[in-house]
């Protein structure tokens, strides 16, 4: 998350990706064959720079206190 902290500060979009193929990864960032990869991270700039509004549903809709 920091990763991904940082780079937003650098004017930089993040996704976290947990789904992947590992040999590739490996294979592709000549790591060693016993190494493991947990997640990878895709930086880059975003082609659209504009941020959408998020629709959220009020908290009262969602959960109830008692």
């Amino acid at each position: 998350a920091h990763i991904c902290l940082a780079a937003q500060e650098l004017g930089l979009g993040s996704c976290i990706l947990g789904w992947f193929d590992e040999k590739k990864v490996i294979a592709a960032c000549q790591l060693d064959d016993n190494k493991k990869v947990s997640l990878v991270i895709a930086l880059g700039y975003a082609a659209n720079q504009q941020r959408r509004d998020k629709k959220r549903k009020k908290l009262e809709s969602i959960a109830k206190y008692i």
